[in-house]
């Protein structure tokens, strides 16, 4: 990854946010970076219900309001 890449990028716990100022939820102004820190806030509690669960990963990368798609197999590199 270059310089100013890694710059770009915030780190939540061991989760590396790329583009954290990213505003997902505009009518809320809720950024990347807010959801990330919830859910690493909630991930103590919410884990072990998803656990052996299968579970469906949307991709939106310009936004809810743009295209999505589902993401029928995880990047190399995500835990599960």
């Amino acid at each position: 990854m270059s310089p100013s890449r890694a710059a770009d990028r915030q780190r939540v716990g061991e989760i590396s946010v790329s583009h954290p100022d990213r505003i997902v939820y505009p009518d809320l102004g809720i950024s990347k970076l807010d959801v990330v820190r919830y859910y690493y806030a909630v991930s103590r509690w919410m884990v072990p219900h998803t656990v052996g669960r299968p579970l469906t990963l949307v991709h939106c990368p310009d936004g809810l309001n743009r295209e999505c798609r589902f993401m029928k197999h995880s990047k190399s590199g995500v835990r599960m």
